[in-house]
């Protein structure tokens, strides 16, 4: 079987067969899935009653192909609820080494307030989800690893520069204010010379705002001195320093102003567990450049997919995906299929399709 791994390919079919297909001829930088969670629900378009012996029998057994098809610098992140946590960990710790664990990400739930209903409740109801991610070596980095600044970081804003740490060398005399106990937050030169900025921009001619005067003159100012152009002032009886305005922030592994799942995703696709297509935008944004190959061996609704076409919609980029999921219940032929193929029909593409023998 001749496969173009260039493109965008759906394999229909068991997905430990579709990834012994793919053994030896192709590796992708990111492998991102979101296996059953044996909530033992009836009611799930597919399997989710294995036992729990069961169920690390049949991730492990996944995990170790997967392993073999990752790029040295790659990662895989694998969505769980706190139910089977601890049985992936352990599993993971197994196939990808301990050493080689990098984050645990908390994603925040969709809350259905069923506890309303009861005068009295046992447990309370699951707020979040993680996403647990290895690195095949250490050569892995995140790629993107910002998020968007709030309104007031992007505008700048004035905080604190007193610290709790107690360090003597950092208390010094700063605009007549002195520290019986505590610190600057920055070294005696850096912390008098923001304040010199401070009070260069309080003589300034032109009445304009401080995030003007950073915008008119930190590139003069860097290019003249080496150093950033920053600022320090007295505030009452204490002091402050200025937060510079940016666009984007170092996120960290709290997620929880993302959604984990898609409130529509009943109506849209026929059951509830449906990941939210934003949400999964922008974990494929953080692990990947725009040239990356992705795998996810547990397609389920298509979600992958159809958040990376639109990722690289909105980025140039030309990320490829390999899905696999099986056909029980006519889970790939029904939703998985016609999802991406409307999708990439509105961008003019096409994508291999392949079903397995059973």
């Amino acid at each position: 079987m001749l496969i173009d791994f260039d493109k965008n390919i759906l394999i229909n079919g068991e997905n430990v067969d579709g990834l012994k297909l793919l053994e030896g001829l192709v590796s992708y930088d990111f492998i991102l899935i979101d296996p059953p969670y044996r909530t033992e629900n009836k009611d799930f378009i597919y399997n989710d009653r294995l036992s729990r012996l069961q169920w690390i029998t049949s991730i492990q057994e996944r995990l170790e192909k997967a392993h073999g098809l990752l790029k040295a610098d790659g990662a895989i992140a694998v969505h769980i609820d706190d139910k089977e946590y601890a049985s992936l960990r352990m599993v993971m710790d197994e196939v990808f080494g301990e050493d080689n664990y990098i984050n645990t990400f908390v994603i925040k739930r969709g809350i259905k307030s069923l506890n309303n209903q009861f005068e009295k409740v046992s447990r309370l109801n699951r707020a979040f989800e993680f996403l647990v991610v290895y690195q095949k070596s250490d050569q892995f980095y995140y790629k993107n690893p910002y998020k968007e600044s709030s309104e007031q970081r992007k505008q700048g804003y004035w905080t604190s520069f007193k610290s709790i740490v107690d360090r003597p060398t950092m208390r010094y005399v700063l605009d007549g204010l002195t520290l019986d106990k505590g610190q600057w937050k920055w070294s005696k030169e850096r912390g008098l010379r923001a304040l010199h900025n401070y009070k260069e921009y309080e003589n300034h001619k032109q009445p304009i705002s401080i995030k003007e005067y950073w915008e008119r003159y930190k590139e003069e100012y860097l290019h003249h001195t080496g150093n950033p152009l920053e600022f320090v002032r007295r505030h009452k009886n204490s002091a402050q320093y200025w937060v510079q305005p940016s666009e984007q922030i170092y996120m960290d592994t709290n997620m929880m102003e993302y959604i984990v799942n898609d409130y529509n995703g009943k109506k849209n696709y026929g059951f509830d567990t449906v990941k939210n297509l934003n949400t999964i935008k922008n974990i494929i944004s953080i692990f990947t450049n725009k040239d990356s190959k992705v795998l996810d061996f547990y397609a389920g609704s298509g979600t992958t997919g159809h958040a990376l076409m639109e990722l690289n919609a909105e980025d140039g980029g030309t990320r490829t995906f390999t899905l696999i999921t099986n056909d029980e219940n006519k889970i790939c032929s029904n939703i998985y299929y016609p999802r991406l193929k409307e999708q990439a029909s509105k961008r003019k593409q096409s994508f291999g399709y392949i079903v397995l023998e059973s």
